[in-house]
C-alpha cells in the first residue's frame, strides 16, 4: 500500500501501469459532519485502473483476454473440459470468442494456440 499526493499520482500511476501493476485509488471526500467541534474526512475507492482500463492505451493496442475452463460432468474414463476465451482489443473494439469441449491435453495445446495468436497484454483467468 503506497500513499500518493493528487499531484504526485499521474505521474506514479504511469510508473506502476507500465509495471504491471493494479492500482486501487482511495480519496478522500468531502469532510461530514460528526460532531459540532469536528470533522472528520470519508476515504473511498474511487478508481480501480489496471493495464486495460487506462485511458492513455486507448490509442495504443492492448488487448485483454479472459480465459474461462471447467470440468464436463461424464460418466467415462476420459474427463472431458469446456474451455471459453474472449478476446478485447482497445484500440480496434474487436471482440473475439472462441469456444470448445475437449479432452485436457487438447484444451491446453487450443489455450496456448489462442494466446499465442492474439499476445494479449492481460490476461484474467477463473
Amino acid at each position: 500500500m503506497l500513499g500518493f499526493t493528487d499531484k504526485a499520482l499521474d505521474k506514479f500511476r504511469a510508473l506502476l501501469l507500465n509495471a504491471g501493476w493494479t492500482l486501487v485509488i482511495v480519496s478522500e471526500q468531502a469532510p461530514s459532519s460528526v460532531s459540532k467541534t469536528r470533522t472528520r474526512a470519508i476515504r473511498s475507492i474511487t478508481e480501480i485502473v489496471s493495464g486495460a482500463t487506462h485511458e492513455d492505451n486507448i490509442e495504443s493496442s492492448y488487448t485483454l483476454a479472459a480465459v474461462y475452463v471447467e470440468e464436463m460432468p461424464s460418466n467415462r474414463s476420459v474427463r472431458y473440459y469446456s474451455m471459453g476465451v474472449a478476446t478485447l482489443n482497445s484500440a480496434t473494439g474487436k471482440a473475439s470468442l472462441h469456444e470448445i469441449t475437449e479432452t485436457k491435453s487438447h484444451i491446453s495445446d487450443y489455450i496456448n494456440r489462442l494466446l499465442l495468436s492474439f499476445d494479449p497484454n492481460e490476461i484474467l483467468w477463473n
